[in-house]
């Protein structure tokens, strides 16, 4: 709900222009989680955007837009994951290469280090990626 109500604030909707946008206080480099003290605005919009990563430059003073925003990043480009493929009871697991980077339930592209094929996976957890999902 809090992240339509910043999509609408983004987007400038009639009747919504008087409300406070979402500022940051310091330079914020891209890769930065966002803590309560990064941020200034109304109090739900804050809480909101608090455990969020920027994925651009954001500088003091400046207003924060969705765009800019994402989950932490926990599958980072060129790093090895874990990939794990299950049906049923049968599981497998594997090496992969990640080809993208992402966050928590994002999409990214893994090369199997075995079969050199690129496959599609979600992100599951830090350096774990599920295919088939």
């Amino acid at each position: 709900m809090m992240r339509v109500l910043v999509l609408l604030l983004a987007l400038g909707l009639p009747g919504l222009a008087t409300a406070e946008p979402l500022t940051a206080v310091r330079t914020l480099r891209p890769g930065t989680v966002l803590s309560a003290g990064d941020l200034a605005g109304p109090a739900d919009a804050v809480e909101a955007a608090t455990g969020q990563e920027v994925r651009r430059a954001v500088y003091a003073g400046r207003r924060i837009d969705p765009a800019d925003l994402g989950p932490p990043t926990l599958v980072h480009r060129n790093a090895v994951v874990t990939m794990l493929f299950r049906d049923g009871l049968l599981a497998i697991r594997t090496e992969g290469r990640a080809l993208d980077a992402g966050g928590l339930g994002e999409r990214v592209r893994v090369m199997n280090l075995e079969t050199r094929n690129p496959v599609a996976a979600t992100v599951t957890g830090a350096g774990r990626v599920e295919v088939g999902r």
